[in-house]
């Protein structure tokens, strides 16, 4: 990914956003707009996440392959 390692934000709103390498993926959710975090990602870019937009979002965990 080009972005890699580079304080960007990514955000999307397809399918598995954050599972595919974004950091923030809007959802629609019965009427409403919710959010999931890809934490880590976000954390490895360099960026700072505020706890009270964590507090609002889903965290999405990425699971490691094993190497």
């Amino acid at each position: 990914m080009a972005l890699e390692g580079q304080p960007v934000l990514t955000i999307g709103d397809m399918d598995r956003f954050c599972f595919r390498g974004g950091m923030v993926n809007l959802v629609a959710d019965g009427g409403r707009l919710r959010f999931e975090i890809n934490f880590d990602r976000a954390v490895s870019a360099g960026l700072e996440l505020d706890s009270q937009l964590l507090d609002l979002a889903t965290i999405v965990v990425e699971k490691r392959s094993r190497r």
